[in-house]
């Protein structure tokens, strides 16, 4: 009796207020375009590439955190080639329920003065894709002296394109002109859950010997996200893998951030 009860309270967990899930992660690592994504050429022949060196005139390992990344390398294409742009594009991820949306990736592009090559990022919203960040001017520019350890992060609320099929596309265009690069790495689009519940606490039974056929559960249910939540949803306790099962429909509303005791109108056997 003693270790079930034992392992009850040790099932208990708690979990940050604002909670989120990973609606995308890549980090280029596997050194080829990553399953999902595409690659194209929408002007010139040449499209991004992978692998820990995003500069093949310089020497050295030139990425931004000692991994693999994508990158376009104009400067190692010559003057002959002078007409590029080129995107990669994630795949579809679903954020239509979520109430917040947030992209991050780290990235470094080199500018050349003059022509007008830039970095441009845009998400799909269902219907158009939206420009969410683009830049024409260094941020760091070099791969290698200080701007190691000091590359620019990107982070961007892309709540207002929530759809069932959303995606991130980063694109290259070289300004018609023999340009310099640009590479990105660790993209990921994280969302905050509207309807996140815990079970953070067990009120009863109390750890204590000779318990009866007929003990009541008590527990404490939080609500750890910031909306208010009014649907029905189920609480079910289990003991030893489905041994004993007990499951009620809650139709109590919690506050954001708030708890509630429950007690379940079935008993349990200890």
């Amino acid at each position: 009796m003693e270790k079930l009860l034992f392992l009850l309270f040790t099932a208990r967990f708690s979990i940050p207020a604002i909670s989120l899930v990973i609606r995308l992660k890549e980090d280029f690592n596997a050194v080829t375009l990553p399953a999902g994504w595409t690659n194209l050429a929408i002007s010139g022949m040449q499209t991004w590439s992978f692998g820990n060196n995003g500069s093949a005139t310089n020497a050295g390992n030139n990425n931004l955190d000692g991994t693999a990344m994508a990158y376009f390398d104009d400067d190692n294409l010559s003057a002959g080639s002078t007409n590029n742009t080129a995107s990669i594009t994630s795949p579809a991820f679903n954020t239509s329920s979520d109430s917040s949306t947030t992209l991050e990736f780290d990235y470094n592009f080199r500018a050349l003065a003059g022509p007008s090559d830039r970095f441009n990022v845009e998400v799909y919203g269902g219907v158009n894709w939206n420009s969410v960040f683009s830049t024409t001017t260094n941020d760091c520019g070099n791969w290698l002296g200080a701007c190691v350890g000091n590359f620019p992060h990107a982070n961007v609320d892309i709540s207002a394109y929530s759809n069932t099929a959303c995606q991130v596309r980063f694109t290259y265009f070289d300004g018609n002109d023999w340009c310099w690069h640009v590479g990105i790495d660790n993209v990921i689009v994280s969302s905050e859950i509207n309807n996140d519940l815990s079970v953070v606490e067990l009120l009863q039974p109390t750890n204590a010997c000779n318990l009866s056929a007929t003990e009541q559960i008590q527990v404490v249910v939080k609500n750890n996200s910031t909306n208010n939540i009014t649907l029905p949803f189920d609480l079910t306790i289990d003991i030893n893998n489905g041994a004993q099962t007990l499951s009620e429909i809650m139709t109590t509303p919690i506050n954001a951030g708030a708890s509630i005791r429950h007690t379940f109108t079935g008993t349990m056997n200890f």
